[in-house]
């Protein structure tokens, strides 16, 4: 890990941006947490929008008693965190969603790496805490995690673009950068490319899927913070087809995008094929409301077989690719 003890005054450099709605129980906590980013000179941001609960008082009381900044934003998810971006005169920001507490100081680290490395984006793989079991599995399908193996050799450098492309096109619509709190951000990164809003709760996979021909984007194998599962309101969840429809939208830009870079990648590309077209059926017969054990039935059943087999064959294919070891420039 890269030394953060080099260049004490690295702090002042971040804003942590902390977006909040209807969690007025857990601001308290969540703001002792900051505590040890104040000390180092993190500025931070509460970016909160009007809640049933009073979220915004009392978070407006919190910011007076630490001298943190306070934004009444307009309401939505990706609405408030592209609003709050918008404030950053910082070099680097992260994002602390409630709840997802810091647990070391590795945001100095992650800065030091994006000023040695001139890179865009850091990001780590978060460490869990009250899941359950079936949550736990969930979870561990994140790309970050299935692909743990493959970034390692990179970590504390510029992850090669093939892996980048390789890795998400195989997440679907979860986002290899994992969650924005284990993440930390140049904002010349930010500022120009909001998250888009038309995806729901996919806004940051949508946006990694647009951005990352553009991106130089850094790894970092040790954990900055505890990630918690939060419940999405019903109002968020998308339809199995809907969802489908946008990775299909996302990936066809990314594949004719990348190809004129010379990152046309064959095997991708027919991974992707089989991969997906195993996807679109099973996520048609599964339908938006499912019926109870309907992976159960025979022609399913298959299916799911299908689809494991196709992504752990691409995960060994990955695995034996020579991706070059060293750190440069995939963007001259």
């Amino acid at each position: 890990m890269p030394d953060q003890s080099a260049n004490p005054d690295i702090g002042r450099d971040i804003t942590v941006l902390v977006p909040a709605y209807q969690c007025a129980s857990q601001l308290s906590d969540h703001s002792k947490t900051l505590q040890r980013y104040r000390k180092l000179g993190c500025s931070v941001i509460w970016v909160v929008s009007p809640s049933p609960d009073g979220s915004e008082k009392l978070a407006q009381t919190i910011c007076q008693e630490t001298g943190d900044a306070f934004l009444l934003s307009p309401p939505g998810l990706y609405e408030s965190w592209n609003f709050g971006i918008t404030r950053v005169s910082t070099e680097f920001l992260a994002v602390s969603t409630i709840g997802d507490f810091y647990l070391n100081d590795n945001l100095l680290a992650m800065a030091k790496l994006l000023k040695e490395l001139s890179a865009d984006v850091c990001f780590t793989p978060p460490s869990f805490e009250g899941l359950s079991e079936n949550q736990i599995r969930g979870f561990g399908s994140w790309p970050v995690f299935t692909y743990a193996r493959q970034l390692e050799p990179f970590s504390g450098k510029i992850c090669p673009m093939q892996l980048l492309i390789a890795a998400q096109l195989s997440g679907g619509l979860s986002c290899l950068l994992g969650s924005w709190a284990s993440n930390l951000a140049r904002t010349a990164a930010m500022k120009p490319w909001p998250f888009p809003l038309n995806f729901g709760h996919y806004g940051d996979t949508a946006w990694f899927y647009q951005q990352m021909l553009d991106l130089r984007v850094a790894f970092l194998k040790d954990p900055v913070s505890l990630f918690r599962f939060h419940p999405q309101p019903s109002s968020r969840k998308g339809s199995p087809e809907l969802a489908v429809l946008h990775y299909r939208q996302l990936q066809i830009e990314l594949f004719r995008r990348a190809r004129p870079r010379g990152l046309w990648l064959k095997d991708t590309f027919r991974f992707y094929r089989r991969y997906y077209s195993t996807l679109y059926i099973l996520n048609k017969n599964r339908g938006p409301h499912p019926k109870r054990f309907w992976w159960l039935i025979p022609k399913n059943w298959v299916l799911r077989l299908m689809r494991n087999w196709r992504h752990s064959q691409f995960l060994k294919w990955c695995e034996n690719w020579n991706f070059p070891r060293q750190t440069f420039d995939f963007l001259s």
